[in-house]
This record gives C-alpha cells, structure tokens and sequence, in this order.
C-alpha cells in the first residue's frame, strides 16, 4: 500500500513536471514558426477583402512577405477581374464636378427679367443636355441591342433625306467598315475594298486626300471624341466636317465641359451630330479595363488593385477606334476593321509622322478583344454573360 502511494504520488509529481515544461515549450515553438513564416520565401494564403472606392473586391491572395510577388493569372479568377473592371476609379470626383456644373449652368439660366440672353439661352441648353446625359451613366448591357433606335435610326432618318445610302428601316447596315488611323494603313493598298462596304466609319476627321488607294475616299459617318469637337468649336460656323456638309457625325465625351461646344455646333450644321448614351460609354470602359487587367496580372503577376498605378490611373480611357467598333458591332450585319494595329515599320497614324501612343489607352488590351471577336469567341465579357449575339468581325492587316 506504502508503495502504491509513493508510485501515485511520483507519477503525479511527474505530470506537474511535464505540464510546466509544456506551458514553455508550446510558446517558444509557436515563436520559432511564426518567425520561420515571415522569413520564409513561401506565401501562405488567406481571404481577404480589399475595399476601393467605398466598395469590398475580394482578393484570392496576400503575400506573407511585404512586396512578394504575388501568384499569376492563373489563381486570379475572371469573377475578380470582372469585379476591378467594374471600378471607375475617377467616378466620385466626376460626380462631384458635374454636380457643380449643374448647379452653376442652372443658376446662370435663370433670367431676372422677361428677356432671356442668348449666354442664358447657351446655359439652359447644356443644363438639360448634361443632365439627361448624367442621368443614363449606368451599367446597363442592353444598351447594345438600343443602338439601332439610338443611332441607326437618326442616321437612316438623314441618309434617305440625302439620298447618301438606301436604308433598310428597322434592319442593320449589310456590311460596315471602320477604319482606323494607323500607319499599317500605308503598307497595303485597302482602299477599294473600304470603300465597297454600305456603312464607312472614319476616326477623329483623318483626312483621306492623298491616300485614296491606300484608306479609301468613302465616308459615311464621322466618329470623333470631344476633344475633337471642341477644337472644331473654335473655327468659323464650327467647321467639323472635312468628309462633306453632308456626313453625320457621332461623338463621345471626353470632359464634361465639352458639352459646352454642342450648342454652338449643332446650330450650325445642317447633318446629326450625335452624343454616344452614358450607358454605351460605361460599358465601352469596362470591357477595354477587363482586357487591360487580364493583361496586366498575365505579363507582371501582380494583383490587380496594382493595375491603377501603371495604367494612368483615372485617366485610363477606350480609344475612339474602340468604340467606333463597338458601335458597328450594334449596328451592322458584319464587320471589318481596317488600320487597327502596329508595325515597327509604320508611324502610329497614317497621316502624321507621329510614332509614340497616349498613355492613357492600352491598344494591346483593345487588340487582345479585336482577335477574340475575330475568333468568334462566346467568351466577351460583359456581352456574352448578357446572351447579346455579335455580328461577324474581320481584322485586314
């Protein structure tokens, strides 16, 4: 019995022993881990939430070591880049300047007498065209399957008034050229068969005399961007139309305060002059931003809450070939593209010895959705997902 008690009481004593031994061990090995982890070159992986602009994307990954290079594409889903493109990263300072401008532009159209002026009159009118523009800048897909009662019609309306093209009411143009300005234009005589398509699209007035057998001489619409527009606005009657008095034009909006410049315009010209819809300009920047980050997180592995800084940021903006295609795309029963690409044998645009691009557009990322459509691809983010069909699209280089 005697040794019985002293067996229980060793083993006990021992346990006790143990116990403490235990309580210094686990921390100091819980130490020497975590010190192992954040001197490791291994990431480990967690989920987490990154907040931008007031809004939670989620991010798949974080690095356990400050400035590791972050896992590549093939770990950031579709799903997140869908969710970064989604991101105006200038849209709230936007916001406020048109709130401004609505507020000065109302004030400034209200007469104190009877008679209204015609700077009143100036005011007025861009107060309700900002407005109504401001009103549609959403995210809204459907506005693709709009076009034809959006633009196509107005234009119809103009073109059987003129006799410029024999219009099918309610139905697409049978094939539409839109032609780029680059300089690969030069190294391919593509002219005739420009000018052989029912709709020509021509960028930012580039001017075709000279060039004929190489760009074609047929126009049927100007596609400009403000800037544009608002260089025009400062020339005699607002001299916009360097294709004849008679070919319409459609524009998109660069700055806000360019809505100024329509006034003037539209009151001298005899032909439409159109403002692309919020909504169309909204979806335009977001498919361009998908490609551009897809692109982005393949060729740098970084995560795309990094793509702003390389990418000038809220600057970041479509060309005007981009949605000049987008238009066609909405518009017409087939596509072709002309001087949309790069050779190191070529200037950037065909009519100036210009050979540096804008930092400010990412062509790689526009040419990247060129070739998917090309290839028939049922994959176009934004569209696809939306079950909006797209006509046929051919590249010429």
């Amino acid at each position: 019995m005697v040794d019985e008690r002293r067996r229980l009481g060793y083993c006990k004593e021992k346990n006790i022993h143990m116990i403490k031994f235990l309580r210094f061990l686990l921390p100091a090995m819980l130490a020497a881990v975590m010190l192992l982890i954040l001197n490791s070159k291994m990431p480990f992986r967690v989920t987490v939430h990154g907040i931008v602009n007031g809004r939670v994307i989620p991010r798949l990954f974080m690095s356990a070591r400050p400035g590791h290079r972050r896992p590549t594409a093939g770990v950031i889903n579709q799903t997140t880049l869908l969710s970064y493109a989604a991101i105006e990263l200038g849209e709230s300072k936007e916001r406020q300047l048109i709130d401004r401008l609505l507020d000065i532009s109302r004030a400034r159209s209200i007469s104190s007498c009877c008679r209204v002026t015609q700077r009143q009159k100036a005011f007025q009118e861009f107060h309700l065209v900002l407005r109504s523009w401001f009103q549609n800048k959403r995210f809204d897909q459907r506005v693709m399957t709009e076009l034809g009662e959006l633009v196509k019609a107005p234009l119809d309306f103009h073109y059987n008034a003129t006799g410029i093209l024999e219009i099918r009411p309610g139905q697409p143009y049978r094939s539409c050229a839109v032609v780029g300005n680059s300089g690969i234009l030069l190294l391919k005589t593509h002219g005739p068969l420009i000018d052989s398509h029912e709709m020509v699209i021509r960028l930012k007035n580039a001017r075709t005399d000279g060039f004929q057998d190489r760009v074609g001489s047929k126009t049927t619409l100007a596609f400009i961007n403000s800037h544009t527009l608002h260089s025009c606005a400062s020339k005699p009657e607002c001299f916009c139309h360097p294709y004849g008095e008679n070919i319409p034009i459609i524009t998109y909006i660069c700055q806000v305060l360019h809505f100024m410049d329509l006034a003037p315009c539209n009151a001298s010209r005899k032909t439409p002059l159109l403002v692309t819809d919020a909504r169309f300009d909204n979806l335009c920047g977001r498919i361009v931003k998908y490609y551009s980050l897809k692109n982005f997180v393949e060729t740098t592995g970084k995560h795309p809450d990094k793509w702003g800084a390389a990418h000038e940021g809220p600057l970041f903006h479509y060309s005007s070939g981009m949605q000049a295609v987008m238009l066609a795309l909405g518009i017409c029963e087939k596509v072709s593209l002309f001087g949309f690409g790069k050779s190191p044998h070529a200037s950037h645009h065909y009519h100036t010895s210009r050979m540096s691009e804008l930092a400010l557009h990412d062509y790689e990322a526009e040419y990247q959705f060129y070739h998917d459509l090309a290839a028939g691809s049922q994959d176009i983010p934004f569209l696809s997902e939306a079950g909006i069909k797209l006509p046929p699209l051919q590249i010429y280089l």
